[in-house]
């Protein structure tokens, strides 16, 4: 937020999606593609300057991204999320089908 006090403008933040929609096809190798979606959530943050919790709205790209926008006692807030742990630990194709039962 850009208009709270300098200690506050980059805290972490909890997400709590309250009711939303997910959608994807399925690709030629029978995994989803194309994932998108939008949820109505409510944000809380560790904030001394600001309301510290509001309402927002959530936007999702292929399961991964997550651009929230919230309004916190009438002062926006943008939360951007990235699904780090997927990164951290995905493994390669060739890697599972070393292991793969039935090749």
């Amino acid at each position: 937020m850009r208009s709270a006090d300098s200690g506050d403008r980059l805290k972490p933040a909890l997400l709590l999606e309250v009711i939303g929609y997910n959608r994807w096809s399925w690709g030629a190798d029978n995994k989803p593609q194309g994932a998108w979606g939008a949820s109505l959530v409510r944000t809380y943050a560790d904030t001394t300057s600001v309301r510290s919790s509001g309402w927002g709205l959530a936007i999702h790209r292929n399961s991964k991204y997550t651009l929230t926008i919230a309004s916190l006692g009438g002062k926006a807030a943008v939360l951007l999320s990235i699904d780090l742990a997927g990164a951290v630990t995905g493994t390669s194709e060739a890697w599972r089908d070393e292991f793969r039962v039935g090749r």
